[in-house]
Formats: C-alpha cells, structure tokens, sequence
C-alpha cells in the first residue's frame, strides 16, 4: 500500500510541473503577443511629407491627402478605427499630427487632385516609408502627362538582353503606350533596329513559329507579344 502511494506521488510530482509548464508558456505567449500589438500602435511624432509633379519635380498644392487607419486585433485581424484628411500647402507640404496616427497599427493612403493621377514609383529613395505605410513623398501626374511618363518607363525597364521573347513583350506595350508622333517615334528608336537584329539571330523553327501566332493569355484575354511581320510594319511605317 505504502510503495504504491508512492508510486502515485511520484508520478503526479512528474506531470504537475509539465502542466505549470504548459500554462506559463501559454500565458507568456499571450503576453508578448498583447506587448507586440501595443507596440505596433505607438506614436510619438508627427509625420510630413509633400506631393510633388513628377513631370515638372515641382511642389503641387491643394492636394488632398486621406489616411485610412485600422487598428489590429489582438490576435488577428483589424477594424477601421478612423479616416483623417489633410490637405497640401503653397509648398506641396502635409503634416498629420502624432495624436492623429494615435493606435494606427497599419495605414491605406489616397491621394487625390482633380486633372491628376497618382504615380507608384516603387523602390524608389525618395518613397521611403515611414510612420507605418504613410510615404515622406507622394508623386502625381497631370493625366495629359501620364501616358509619357508610363512609357519612359516601358523603355527605361525595356530587357537589354539578347532575349527576342522578352523585348517582343516590352516592344507590344510600348506601342500601346505611344499616342504622338513623338512617342511613336521614341519607340521606334528604342526597339526597332534591336528587334530586326533578335529576328534575325532566331534559329529558323523560332522563325516559323512566331510568323503564324502571337502569344496569348486566355485568363486575361489579352495578347502578350506581337508578331514579327508586324513589328515590321510597325517600324517601316512612316519612315
């Protein structure tokens, strides 16, 4: 009787502890769960930034700046705490106050101004991020310069490679891009000596395949590279 009353302490002090253990852990968890999510919704200075033409790098005024902020759950999850809206000044300038941002944990942002369009320049310096997903600097167009701008763009990240696939691919969205003579021009240059020179180079059953189809994205009904014949009318007309 003796040897087994102790046998049942023995083997209740071997459980107990994993128990105590267990709990603690679970507790311990809980709270640097509660101590990160606080952590996330502290503020203590304000945020500025400006709103600046990316065409003519001047500062644009009378922009409107609306923050969306939600503040995350304790364990998962966010609700919409609040809306805040500010507006830029003579000098392109915005400021939301520390007490505004108060238990933002993350942040949507939306630019507006009437005859402009917003421009996402991801990776770039000056669109670092700071006070949780709000950038120090945001950059419009004029929708009249849009387009220009969307296509320096086609031609500055155009492959330099040897790659015909690749160019072919840049070379259909640069002429959907192109609209003035002018552009279409800047196209021409950029692709078309470079495309005639990658044809060429093609083994002949590449050749054979790229005369008779063009690639094509049934998920998105749209086509994905030009066939070579017209890329030759493309480049001769109006030369």
């Amino acid at each position: 009787m003796t040897n087994t009353l102790s046998l049942s302490r023995g083997k209740n002090s071997a459980i107990n502890p994993s128990k105590n253990t267990i709990i603690f852990e679970a507790f311990l968890l809980f709270f640097i769960a509660f101590l990160c999510t606080s952590c996330n919704t502290v503020r203590t200075f304000d945020h500025q930034g400006d709103v600046i033409d990316e065409m003519t790098r001047e500062p644009i005024s009378g922009v409107k700046i609306k923050l969306t902020c939600y503040k995350n759950r304790l364990f998962h999850g966010s609700d919409l705490l609040r809306e805040i809206e500010t507006m830029s000044d003579k000098n392109g300038k915005f400021t939301f106050s520390a007490n505004q941002l108060s238990e933002c944990s993350w942040l949507g942002t939306k630019v507006q101004k009437e005859a402009y369009v917003r421009r996402m320049r991801y990776g770039d310096e000056e669109h670092a991020l700071t006070s949780a997903y709000i950038p120090v600097r945001f950059f419009l167009a004029k929708e009249t310069d849009f387009n220009r701008l969307q296509l320096e763009d086609n031609l500055r990240r155009s492959p330099s490679s040897s790659d015909y696939y690749r160019s072919n691919v840049s070379f259909l969205e640069a002429i959907k891009l192109a609209k003035t003579d002018v552009e279409i021009s800047m196209v021409k240059r950029h692709y078309c000596e470079r495309l005639m020179k990658l044809w060429e180079a093609l083994p002949i059953q590449d050749k054979d395949k790229r005369l008779t189809y063009s690639s094509y994205d049934r998920s998105s009904n749209s086509i994905h590279e030009i066939k070579q014949t017209d890329v030759v009318k493309y480049c001769e007309k109006n030369t």
